[in-house]
Formats: C-alpha cells, structure tokens, sequence
C-alpha cells in the first residue's frame, strides 16, 4: 500500500494525548501533556482560535457532545471540565469528585448525561444542567481504562486495568452479568453503531467482539502486540484496530465484524494514541 505524507498540526508543546473529531467531522480536537486542548480545521490543518486553557495537569480525554456545540475533557488535574466550542471558555465549573487522573469522558447520546472514568476505579455520571453527580459506580480499585455509552442511552461499557470488560446498566446503574475477561488490562471499549455489540481490547494482543445483551463472545480478532485502540466502522460491519510496536509506531489492521476475517494486511502508522474516538 502507498504511503502518504500529511503536514502535523502543530500547536502543542508536549505530546498529544487524545484526539475527537467533531460530530460533522469538519473540526478535530487534540488534548496535550501540555495541559491544554486545541480545536483544528480538519480540512486544513489550522488551529481554530486560541488553545482552551485550564486544566492544571495533562488532558488526558476528550468528548464532543452530540451538537458539536461543546467538549468535555478530563486531566491529570483530576477535574472534568466543559468547555463551548465556540468561544473555547468553560460553561460551568469544573467537576470535581475523582481522586486521581480523570483517564476517559463520555457524553450520552442526548448530551444532558457525562460519564466519567478515572484511575481511582470510579465511574461518575453527571447531569450537565445542574452539575451534579447523579451516581458514583464504585467499579473496582483497579484503573478505569476506557468507558462508552451505547447509542441508545441505556448501557454503559468500561474497560479496566484488572483484566475485565463490564457492562453496566445506566437506569438503575447495576452491573449486567459477571465480569468479561481478558489475560492483560482491557485498554478500550467502544460499542457498535447499532448497540448491538461491542469490543474490548487489550493488552493480551486480543480484540473481542460481544454480544450486549447476552454478553456472549461474538469473535476473536487476533493481533502480535499490545492492541491500545480499536472502533467499528460507521455501519458496524468492520472493525479498525491499533496495536503498539515499540513505543514508536503501531500498525493498524482492519476486520470483517461478522466473519473476524482480516480484509486488509497490517499497515504501519504514527505512535499510537491512547484515547481516540
């Protein structure tokens, strides 16, 4: 396969962390070990107005809400902030409540709800117009890797350090099933367009695919590395994975969701980033 060449973006004056584009795909969002967050042309390259300033330890995730209209982030600060898109200012106070590093952020799908994983096993959900913290799950004392929520609205998804996957039910915030398992720290999670399932992947050179309501193992997605990041394409037929060679670049593989066949052979790209949606 060719390779092609993009000109960085830069901006940043430490590594990037974590990267969402916006919901129209016309905007791509970068968060820094430099303690901010920038907003991009994705067309162009182009930083869009000033860097959203904050944040007093490294932005380690970040989420567009379902407008585009604002970004969620969570650092090393151990605080949430909400920020508009626009005038790149907070729109409410930060979100205080985790212990340690905040290491995911998720939006509901109708924006009023934001889930929040951090290093101290704990997922917090918050309403966004009051900012108060409608549940702590106390998930496990082990890192809270990754999190995401179904496009319905009803599950949440969480990835840990301790090995496990799990499903949690967001109307009565109980946890569904028992624990899905892996042989290393599961290091993302991403449901499917549908809902209808979701993957895990890990650090065991595994992506699993599962179904989410029986919590069923749907196919073995193989790899010969560390898979640090893995998503379904937008009609969920395929899968896109991430594995980390050796700090430097990683190779990305894509795969037939139904069948677990590999479609195209690995193709080597940039460091891997360990927050991307």
């Amino acid at each position: 396969m060719e390779e092609t060449d993009f000109e960085p973006f830069k901006g940043h004056t430490n590594f990037v962390n974590t990267l969402a584009y916006s919901p129209d795909g016309k905007f791509l969002a970068t968060g820094s070990h430099d303690k901010t967050i920038r907003i991009w042309d994705a067309a162009t390259g182009r930083q869009v107005g000033d860097a959203l300033e904050g944040h007093t330890g490294p932005v380690g995730a970040i989420a567009y809400s379902p407008d585009g209209h604002h970004l969620v982030s969570g650092s090393g600060d151990d605080t949430v902030r909400v920020w508009d898109t626009t005038t790149h200012q907070t729109v409410i106070a930060p979100l205080n409540g985790h212990t340690t590093l905040v290491s995911d952020v998720q939006y509901s799908p109708d924006g009023a709800l934001i889930a929040s994983g951090g290093e101290d096993g704990n997922i917090r959900v918050w309403d966004l117009e009051s900012s108060v913290i409608l549940h702590v799950i106390d998930a496990h004392e082990d890192a809270v890797q990754m999190l995401s929520i179904s496009s319905n609205g009803l599950l949440l998804a969480s990835g840990f350090d301790d090995t496990t996957a799990r499903i949690w039910d967001l109307g009565s915030y109980e946890a569904l099933g028992q624990s899905l398992k892996h042989d290393a720290g599961v290091q993302f999670v991403c449901f499917a367009p549908d809902g209808s399932q979701f993957l895990s992947a890990s650090e065991d050179q595994r992506v699993c695919v599962w179904d989410a309501g029986t919590r069923k193992l749907s196919q073995t997605l193989q790899h010969d590395g560390t898979v640090r990041s893995a998503d379904f394409s937008p009609d969920g037929t395929q899968i896109v994975s991430c594995t980390e060679n050796d700090g430097v670049t990683c190779d990305l593989r894509l795969w037939d969701t139904k069948s677990g066949r590999l479609l195209r052979p690995k193709v080597r790209a940039h460091p891997p980033l360990y927050n991307t949606r």
